[in-house]
């Protein structure tokens, strides 16, 4: 009788491989996610100095800051920003330096701070930004002349 070996995996190893896949897989997974929204309040952050810088070098020019109106805040973005519109990362529709008579202004002249943009952090950002910034609760992250800030409240 001749013994014929069959080449192949069997179902027990086929079923053990497919094991270590899936549990290296729940763990990447959940990391991948939170690496993207880390780059995305890291990219938010750099739009906000590269923004803040701007300001700086209109009001350096002009003497004071651009004004909350659409005209002023449509001069400066052609001016000094090349005519691009910052976006938040997290939504690409939603203009950072945004002035419309009709909506909420993210942008504001302060009589003490010179200028202000405040912008509430969408909620599944919120626990990676408290965690880079290591605050608890940050909700709020706002921009002066001063720099950037992070806040719980209002």
């Amino acid at each position: 009788m001749l013994n014929k070996r069959i080449e192949g995996f069997t179902l027990i190893e086929l079923l053990i491989v497919m094991s270590v896949i899936i549990t290296l897989m729940s763990v990447l997974i959940p990391n991948l996610t939170t690496a993207r929204y880390r780059a995305q309040v890291a990219s938010v952050m750099s739009e906000l100095r590269t923004l803040q810088n701007a300001l700086e070098v209109y009001a350096m020019d002009m003497g004071s800051y651009p004004g909350d109106t659409v005209a002023e805040l449509d001069a400066f973005r052609l001016n000094y920003l090349n005519n691009k519109n910052p976006t938040w990362p997290w939504n690409r529709q939603d203009r950072i330096l945004y002035a419309d008579p009709d909506s909420i202004q993210e942008y504001t002249l302060s009589a003490t701070l010179g200028y202000v943009i405040t912008k509430e952090f969408p909620a599944h950002i919120r626990e990676i930004v408290s965690m880079m910034v290591d605050l608890p609760n940050v909700k709020y992250i706002r921009v002066t002349p001063r720099g950037l800030e992070f806040l719980e409240t209002l």
